[in-house]
């Protein structure tokens, strides 16, 4: 009894995502994300605000505050770069873009770290069926 009450209020929920993404003329294009961003830089207790911006955009976003080991193999399913210039060392930056255009992945750069930052980058990557 208790199983079939969660899978219908999953699947509630789940229409109810699917309504509001078509209300905003997002196309799911990936299973359930249209994008996969990663962000360089930003600041720590804005991670919450990073994913929920990139997920009201239809987007898996994933934040590096930091260099982390092993990017190229972290970065190989990623559609779009977001980098916080103002952050991050310029050694960082252009170790970035280096393997970003290695692997051919669209990069979008803002000086800030705010959201509204965000969104104008997540509004550059955007595809013609997403919102921007």
């Amino acid at each position: 009894m208790i199983i079939i009450i969660i899978i219908i209020l999953k699947f509630c929920f789940r229409s109810q995502e699917i309504f509001l993404h078509k209300k905003a003329g997002i196309t799911k294009a990936k299973g359930d994300w249209l994008m996969s961003i990663a962000v360089f830089g930003g600041l720590d207790r804005l991670k919450r605000i990073y994913e929920k911006t990139g997920k009201d955009f239809g987007c898996r976003v994933r934040v590096f505050a930091q260099r982390v080991p092993g990017m190229s193999k972290r970065l190989c399913k990623i559609d779009g770069i977001v980098l916080f210039t103002g952050t991050i060392s310029h050694n960082l930056v252009k170790e970035v873009v280096s393997l970003a255009r290695l692997n051919n992945i669209p990069v979008s750069r803002s000086h800030t770290s705010s959201a509204s930052g965000l969104k104008r980058c997540l509004g550059d990557l955007a595809p013609a069926g997403g919102r921007g």
